[in-house]
């Protein structure tokens, strides 16, 4: 048995539907959720904020309130990404809504919000039997934009490639360190730190030179790469049979 409940602020409504018998819990989190300050204009960024407000208070309701949201926008039978475009969502709000879709990633009573059936959510680029994807790696920005771009995908699906990032972070720092490469690497290559605490990160130039920037160019695009699998329910050698050269 279901119970609603509505969330009110003075720019947007969003009602959700509960097992009743935790519908006293999580009115008690939306009554204090309604109290912080939000700048929201659409019901599902009201949502998306939700999740994430219970996601820190607590799980077990965030679990039912995201599954509220994917029964709501008919997740993930829908990718949640298609959901975004038809939102019509600006770059912000895209952002948090993805955000807060993914922030129970890690967690198995959640698991139903994020595994569809794999033919139906493969994107229509590769769905197609007419037309043929290639993967190209490899290329120097010339510019930091990758060194955010890194933060973006960090930030946004971080319970996804959080794991991997911390591997390649603690890795090429090591490398850089060895004696054979230390002299291209004057500022080090402490990745963490660098995300972390933004005033340790080193100047444009550094960034930008090819001892640094080129691995990350690279493991920008292999980060990428990790949640498109990932998000699509298949392994990396599936994922590589999408494709039809590298």
């Amino acid at each position: 048995m279901t119970s609603k409940f509505l969330i009110e602020l003075s720019d947007s409504s969003v009602e959700i539907c509960v097992p009743s018998e935790i519908l006293l819990p999580v009115q008690d989190l939306a009554n204090s959720f309604v109290q912080t300050n939000m700048d929201v204009t659409s019901p599902i960024e009201l949502y998306a904020l939700f999740v994430m407000y219970c996601t820190e208070h607590n799980q077990d309701m965030a679990v039912s309130v995201l599954k509220a949201f994917c029964q709501t926008y008919k997740i993930p039978e829908t990718n949640i990404h298609v959901v975004i475009q038809q939102q019509k969502l600006d770059d912000m709000a895209a952002r948090l809504v993805i955000k807060a879709y993914y922030t129970l990633w890690n967690m198995d009573a959640a698991r139903d919000c994020y595994i569809g059936s794999t033919s139906a959510c493969l994107p229509n680029l590769f769905a197609s039997k007419s037309t043929h994807v290639m993967a190209m790696f490899g290329g120097q920005p010339g510019t930091d934009a990758y060194f955010d771009e890194i933060k973006w995908v960090l930030d946004v699906y971080k319970p996804i490639v959080a794991s991997y990032s911390e591997c390649m972070f603690a890795f090429l720092k090591v490398a850089a360190s060895d004696s054979r490469f230390s002299l291209c690497y004057r500022r080090g290559f402490d990745i963490k730190s660098w995300i972390e605490y933004p005033q340790h990160a080193p100047d444009a130039e550094y960034l930008v030179s090819a001892p640094i920037s080129m691995p990350l160019t690279g493991l920008a695009q292999l980060m990428h790469i990790m949640v498109l699998y990932k998000t699509l329910n298949i392994s990396p050698g599936e994922f590589s049979q999408l494709f039809k050269g590298m």
